[in-house]
């Protein structure tokens, strides 16, 4: 994936991430070429940090969150089928 945006809002901070690119690894999800940003709840900034690569702590199945997040024309026939499995 490209020009990726992730986000985190919770009662105490929010933190935003922006990258370049995005990719499965062997070990897990990667974004590379971006940048963090953390703010307080206030909405102060506590943390803006540059990076080339940074693993993400993900619990959830990423290929089924953007398969769910794909409209049916952006989605390949193989995951068309897939998708029509899985409700019926």
């Amino acid at each position: 994936m490209y020009d990726v945006l992730l986000y985190e809002v919770n009662r105490d901070s929010t933190v935003v991430f922006h990258a370049q690119k995005a990719e499965k690894g062997l070990n897990g999800w990667y974004m590379e070429n971006g940048r963090m940003f953390k703010t307080n709840k206030d909405g102060f900034l506590d943390l803006d940090i540059v990076f080339q690569q940074i693993e993400l702590d993900i619990q959830q199945d990423v290929e089924e969150f953007l398969n769910l997040s794909k409209g049916a024309n952006e989605m390949t026939s193989k995951e068309l089928r897939r998708k029509k499995s899985k409700h019926f």
